[in-house]
């Protein structure tokens, strides 16, 4: 039998294991107990697969080092693609609405009902757009161009109430609440449609 030390040329994981593999071949020949061949061939791999995972992590390092990938990979962008005032609806009634469609059953409705809505509207709904459960944009005073809002905006701010109940969706816009600067309010608000879903779901509603 060859000497095992003679085999092996290089001492790298993935040298040792194709020494390994090359001793077992010959052991194999000569002398070939099952229990050896089968450990032989088990550390063979577990240091091949270790020695392909040391030169795959030492590629990634090295595209990232020279700008070939970024440190994170971006994910799906969440774009405005629905009315606020729908989004409440769809909150409200436990299904999507339009609008209009909403507004026209006002006048069949008793006080429990609009009860209700005030409730959702500025307690529910406030509380959602706070806590970064849906995301809105709205454009800027002065501005054309529709903008993320921070969550943080709505500790003093909060969606029209006379606005969602008595004008079109576009016309939704943020008032003061409390200590606000009302400089920096936001017209014609919008949200993410499967964003609102995905809450609706996650609360049951």
């Amino acid at each position: 039998m060859r000497d095992l030390g003679y085999s092996i040329k290089v001492t790298t994981p993935s040298g040792i294991g194709i020494g390994v593999l090359v001793w077992v071949a010959e052991e194999m020949i000569e002398h070939p107990p099952i229990w050896v061949m089968w450990a032989a061939i088990i550390i063979a791999a577990l240091l091949l697969a270790w020695s392909a995972w040391w030169i795959a992590d030492a590629v990634f390092k090295r595209m990232r080092w020279f700008g070939e990938l970024p440190d994170e990979l971006p994910g799906e962008v969440v774009q405005s693609d629905s009315w606020l005032a729908d989004a409440i609806w769809r909150i409200h009634l436990r299904k999507w609405q339009s609008h209009a469609n909403a507004q026209a059953d006002f006048a069949d409705q008793d006080d429990a009902f609009w009860e209700r809505l005030s409730d959702t509207f500025h307690e529910k709904v406030r509380q959602y757009l706070f806590d970064g459960k849906i995301p809105v944009w709205g454009k800027p005073k002065n501005s054309t161009l529709w903008k993320p809002i921070p969550k943080e905006f709505w500790e003093n701010h909060a969606p029209d109430w006379f606005n969602f109940v008595q004008k079109e969706p576009s016309d939704l816009n943020t008032l003061v609440f409390g200590f606000g600067d009302s400089e920096g309010e936001y017209r014609a608000l919008r949200t993410n449609k499967a964003s609102v879903e995905a809450l609706c779901r996650a609360e049951n509603i």
